[in-house]
């Protein structure tokens, strides 16, 4: 089998979003993270350290406070591993592209912060 490799012309993504200390930040997201409007194309989430599963919460806006803010699409990462999510023909975030990490499954409520830090990186353009 012969190997090619290509020049990627029109790239999935132009922005690449990395958060080392994916959490509510003390009841606090990530808020307005590439200033407008964009569409998330990949999330991975490093949850390795972490023996409980972690929830990345992605918002449509520009400010989310994750105790009572609901988000639009929730992506989970069991304890102690990495997952990636492919998303090919993107999410429309048309306000703004807010999110969190957190061990509480539910949302608007209390939200906890994973035990270990969380790695999470999203692709966007």
């Amino acid at each position: 089998m012969a190997v090619t490799v290509s020049t990627v012309s029109t790239p999935l993504g132009t922005k690449l979003v990395l958060d080392t200390a994916t959490d509510t930040n003390s009841n606090a997201a990530e808020d307005n993270v590439v200033a407008g409007a964009t569409n998330v194309y990949y999330v991975e989430i490093d949850n390795k350290n972490n023996s409980a599963a972690t929830y990345v919460k992605l918002s449509n806006s520009t400010d989310a406070t994750p105790n009572s803010t609901t988000p639009d699409h929730v992506f989970y990462a069991p304890g102690g591993v990495k997952v990636s999510y492919v998303i090919e023909t993107g999410i429309v975030f048309s306000a703004g592209l807010s999110f969190w990490g957190t061990s509480t499954a539910g949302s608007a409520t209390t939200q906890t912060d994973p035990s270990e830090s969380v790695t999470t990186k999203i692709l966007c353009g």
